[in-house]
């Protein structure tokens, strides 16, 4: 009998409603079926003996961790380090000492529990990061979950996410999977559909015609690159680990490294940097007030659909903003590792001696847009062997749904994941 675990601290009112839909199919189907509370602390102060340990300071309140709570712990310090970032307030040593109790409280949860299955929504998260480490140390398979790479997609997959997916670690294989061409007319499809109605990952956000920016920009005639900042934390640069953070970027390990390297070629070649941060983040960037001629700061709220008509270029290090340049016909030049390297859609310089070379050919592409067929085979692999729709019951332009994933887990959990990518 399969025994599912699934854990989610989200808040997304059109997420958790189709996994409830997930979870109910596979309790209907005879899995036993436990999920982790949406309010972690919560469940942690209540299932633990100890006294709103999260709400002040735990050398406050007299706490004592015990040998386990070793600083030293590799997997302790960055769930502590990453929820630290996400709840700076609190300081590191309480974002430490809550990291510790919740393993506390969750392994004995999964111990208790036994799955047979894991599924985590989203990789890098600090509480997902215990439980990956106690499944790994059990031999429990994990699925991860996240919004697809496409618009509108989700995705649900063994290995990891961003640059540990497998179709970033193996391009090549990803590229030899067989479409045919009615795939093709599907990605077609798909994709004048994503063009025409706007479809973007990122919804709420503002119109570029709220500000003066079109006209400052249309006034300056030097090149300019659009860098889509990316969300440290939540991509698996940081907190750095030797063991994760270089498979995702080699030279270019947060967002403001990649910055200030930009800013570097931009005063050599006379560019213009238009920088967005990510719309997740909250810190502002650092010492840019010396390259205030060759640097705006865009809005983070600006739709980046109303950006691109108006760059030459746009950089990243490893954000899905690279997906919609490329489908909207932009030169993209990413500096690290994602489902798009090894694709031949984008120019790619994760190493800072690569990144003028590849920033210059991009802008001398000019309006050339990127291979059509080659993107058109792209989409035809995702949308046939990769992301699935988030409906249930309801493919739409996508070969399966959750309700496909759903099916797969009841059949074979250890191979899930066939649904959307049947490499695995």
């Amino acid at each position: 009998m399969k025994r599912v675990f699934y854990s989610d601290y989200g808040a997304e009112p059109f997420r958790l409603e189709r996994i409830e839909a997930l979870l109910r199919h596979l309790k209907d189907h005879g899995a036993i079926v436990c999920r982790t509370s949406r309010h972690p602390i919560e469940s942690v102060a209540l299932n633990l003996p100890l006294p709103n340990f999260l709400r002040h300071s735990v050398s406050k309140q007299g706490l004592t961790l015990g040998p386990k709570a070793d600083p030293t712990n590799p997997v302790l310090r960055t769930a502590g380090q990453t929820l630290n970032y996400d709840v700076p307030k609190r300081g590191a040593a309480d974002c430490y000492a809550s990291a510790y109790l919740y393993r506390c409280y969750i392994e004995e949860e999964l111990s208790r529990f036994q799955p047979t299955l894991v599924i985590l929504w989203h990789q890098f998260n600090a509480y997902h990061y215990i439980i990956a480490d106690w499944c790994r140390r059990n031999t429990v398979p994990v699925i991860y979950g996240e919004n697809g790479v496409l618009p509108g997609s989700w995705c649900f997959e063994l290995g990891g996410q961003m640059a540990e997916s497998w179709i970033a670690r193996e391009p090549g294989r990803f590229a030899a999977l067989p479409i045919d061409g009615t795939d093709i007319a599907h990605a077609q499809a798909y994709l004048e559909h994503a063009l025409r109605n706007r479809l973007t990952r990122k919804a709420d956000m503002t119109a570029l015609s709220q500000s003066d920016l079109a006209q400052v920009l249309a006034a300056d005639p030097r090149p300019k690159i659009l860098y889509a900042g990316i969300n440290d934390y939540k991509t698996g640069l940081q907190p750095y680990a030797s063991s994760r953070t270089p498979l995702h970027a080699a030279d270019f390990t947060s967002t403001e490294q990649g910055l200030q390297s930009l800013l570097r070629v931009a005063r050599r070649n006379d560019w213009h940097i238009l920088y967005k941060p990510h719309p997740s983040t909250t810190h502002a960037p650092t010492d840019i007030a010396e390259h205030a001629e060759y640097l705006t700061l865009i809005d983070k709220r600006i739709d980046l659909l109303d950006l691109l008509p108006l760059i030459n270029v746009l950089t990243t290090i490893v954000s899905q903003s690279a997906y919609m340049s490329v489908m909207h016909g932009r030169p993209t030049v990413i500096m690290g590792k994602m489902q798009l390297t090894g694709s031949g859609l984008v120019r790619e310089a994760i190493f800072s001696t690569q990144l003028e070379s590849a920033v210059k050919k991009s802008i001398d592409d000019g309006g050339r847009k990127p291979n059509q067929r080659r993107l058109l085979e792209h989409i035809a692999r995702l949308l046939k062997f990769y992301v699935i729709s988030p409906e249930f019951g309801d493919r739409g332009f996508f070969k399966y749904d959750v309700s496909d994933f759903a099916c797969a887990l009841i059949t074979d959990a250890a191979h899930a994941t066939s649904t959307a990518g049947r490499t695995n």
